[in-house]
């Protein structure tokens, strides 16, 4: 079967002219670049054009001589060509640069291709020489049917390298891929070889083995070299509408192997195209911090209050004459001068200790250091060091009596001492420790616990405490040498609770008129009181009722450690109407200008910016309009954002904003 019914499609017609742009994607935020745009390599903006081509790539999978599922015999695509003046016609066969297809495939008489214009006519291109034995070769138009005489095509002749290890009809992962080569045809003076009485060049003398037909390298395309004939003369075609779908045909008729079409293109000549002498008459970059300096030049820059790395992506525009546009978009990081902080820890033995070059003879804090970071852009390291000093220290131990005797860094305690060791501290520096060890038959334990200021908490004793009382202490025989004693340390919390009630929307609107409560504080118990009535949820939600200015929301509750808060929102409405279209057209008779309808308003501004934020023009909400010019002048073909600021008849002392875009058309 055929693995792909359809093949993307690539089209220069209608966009003959790409923009390469080369400037740097990392600036350090305070520097700037200058965007320059030309038509050679000088410029960091090129403006590049094309010939009028269309393509369709693969690979395309080409059974031999069966109707398999989903594709019948045929494979045929369809590319459209619409950058041609209206109602322009073929005059000419070299109208028609030449017509490449890529592919590889074992016993060429097998196959048949075709090429077929916008109103239905076609040509043969190669017509095919298999017989009629086939599910598929009946296909064939009666006229498009040859067989091996003469100097015609020998079966042994190949296209491209095929790989012959073809097990099945219809699967192509039972075929493997060969290496495809390109093929050109051209009936135009000058191009290639010519047509021959019983045949073409590419066929006639392919009679010894395979692998004997001429195929194109990359360069013969633009010099036209190695080009063949078509079976049928591109003069069929003469007065076909340029514009519209083009249409090639490609069957394998012969069962005997498969092959692969990888792509193929048709060319017409540039001078076709209405574009074709257009000039280049307009530039523009848009996106944050660019700057046009003249009609060819811009700068893009980013200020240096920057804090962190900032992508901006750019739209690099260039217009011709003739109204077509051309367009790319780079993207841009600005890296601000970052700001660091290192600490580094030593032992008084590494003194004097050297870092980017300084040396250090002492604990030091908020040494800075002017670098420079991986972006090339000015870094700014506050660098501390702490010193640890040789010292000495003293522990003292309280260990029961059963423990012991007791080892301590290979000394042995076998009653109450105190013991002295030369050791290093956990920095590394030379530490002398003095332990000092107590023996005792009771082990404390101390537990810690908050509560809400002024509630009491119950410990495990079964008693009541509150933090102004005096330390409880709790003895629990073990059995052991030493009792077990618990000592509880009660503490007021220290966070301050407060509850955190959002409402969204609010206002509510008729677009969004189901209100939602939720609370963000850590509250393990909540009541919300609305409308008359009560929730516990953390999220709670209402329908706003109409009839309402305001909702009133209450919530109160506690959290983990008793502690209580209540907290109040107020819900408005704003159910006033505006309606605005999302485009208009200032230089038709009708719907040229951009207002918008309202209900419920009283008073509003409309004011009119860029996608950049610059901005362009404001007007009168009520009765207002835009007629799609700034200071006079008609504005570009673009979309704009509006935003209107207005107070409404049910609440006018409330201020409310809506924004949205609008498209201009010329």
């Amino acid at each position: 079967m055929i693995v792909a019914a359809t093949l993307l499609a690539f089209c220069r017609a209608e966009a003959q002219c790409d923009l390469t742009v080369n400037i740097p994607v990392s600036i350090c935020a305070g520097d700037s670049a200058i965007v320059t745009f030309g038509f050679d390599d000088l410029h960091n903006v090129k403006v590049e054009c094309h010939p009028v081509n269309l393509e369709v790539g693969g690979p395309i999978f080409l059974p031999d001589g069966h109707s398999c599922p989903g594709s019948g015999c045929y494979y045929q695509t369809t590319v459209h060509f619409g950058a041609f003046d209206e109602g322009a016609v073929m005059t000419s066969v070299e109208d028609i640069r030449y017509l490449r297809i890529n592919i590889e495939h074992s016993y060429i008489a097998d196959l048949y291709f075709s090429l077929e214009c916008p109103d239905g006519r076609s040509v043969d291109i190669m017509k095919f020489g298999g017989n009629l034995n086939t599910e598929c070769s009946p296909m064939v138009p009666e006229g498009a049917r040859t067989w091996l005489t003469g100097g015609n095509v020998h079966g042994s002749a190949d296209f491209g390298f095929p790989d012959l290890e073809d097990q099945s009809y219809c699967d192509s992962s039972m075929n493997p891929q060969g290496i495809g080569a390109d093929y050109c045809w051209s009936n135009a003076s000058g191009f290639g070889y010519p047509t021959m009485n019983d045949g073409v060049v590419y066929r006639s003398g392919n009679t010894t083995g395979s692998g004997a037909n001429i195929h194109i390298q990359p360069s013969d395309v633009a010099t036209g070299m190695h080009f063949y004939h078509p079976d049928e003369s591109f003069a069929n075609l003469i007065g076909c509408p340029l514009n519209g779908d083009w249409t090639f045909l490609a069957m394998d008729g012969f069962d005997l192997d498969n092959g692969y079409l990888f792509e193929w293109e048709l060319a017409f000549d540039t001078s076709l195209c209405h574009t074709y002498g257009c000039e280049m008459d307009s530039f523009c970059v848009v996106g944050s911090g660019a700057y046009r300096i003249d009609d060819t030049m811009f700068v893009i820059t980013m200020d240096t209050t920057l804090q962190t790395d900032s992508t901006v992506c750019y739209l690099f525009e260039a217009m011709d004459n003739c109204g077509n546009r051309f367009d790319t978009v780079v993207c841009v990081t600005f890296h601000p001068g970052h700001e660091t902080y290192v600490f580094d820890t030593i032992v008084e033995n590494m003194i004097p200790y050297e870092h980017c070059a300084y040396q250090f003879e002492e604990t030091t804090v908020d040494h800075r250091f002017l670098l420079e970071d991986a972006y090339g852009c000015d870094s700014l390291e506050h660098y501390s060091l702490m010193v640890w000093p040789n010292c000495r220290l003293q522990f003292d131990t309280v260990v029961c009596s059963n423990m012991l005797p007791m080892e301590w860094r290979g000394y042995l305690f076998e009653e109450p001492t105190t013991a002295t060791l030369n050791l290093n501290t956990i920095h590394g520096a030379d530490s002398v420790v003095d332990l000092t060890l107590a023996v005792q038959r009771a082990d404390t334990l101390h537990q810690h616990a908050y509560v809400c200021k002024g509630s009491p908490y119950t410990w495990i004793d079964g008693n009541t405490y509150y933090v102004q009382q005096e330390v409880p202490v709790y003895s629990e025989p073990t059995g052991e040498p030493c009792d077990q004693y618990y000592v509880l340390h009660l503490k007021n919390n220290p966070t301050p609770f407060e509850l955190s009630p959002k409402a969204n929307p609010n206002p509510a609107t008729f677009e969004e008129i189901e209100v939602t409560l939720q609370d963000f504080s850590p509250s393990v118990a909540r009541v919300w009181s609305y409308l008359g009535g009560m929730d516990t949820a953390r999220i709670s939600s209402f329908v706003y009722p109409y009839e309402e200015d305001s909702v009133v929301v209450t919530i109160s509750g506690n959290d983990l450690y008793g502690c209580r808060d209540t907290a109040r929102i107020v819900v408005r409405g704003d159910f006033a109407t505006l309606w605005a279209p999302n485009a208009f057209t200032p230089d038709e008779q009708t719907n040229n200008e951009f207002r918008i309808s309202t209900q419920q308003v009283v008073e509003g501004r409309v004011t009119i910016f860029t996608r950049g934020g610059l901005f362009v023009a404001e007007f009168d909400l009520l009765g207002g309009s835009w007629d799609g010019t700034s200071g006079g002048r008609p504005c570009p073909q673009g979309t704009y954002v509006w935003q209107t600021e207005y107070r409404t008849e049910r609440n006018s002392e409330i201020g409310r904003t809506r924004i949205g875009t609008v498209t201009l058309l010329r």
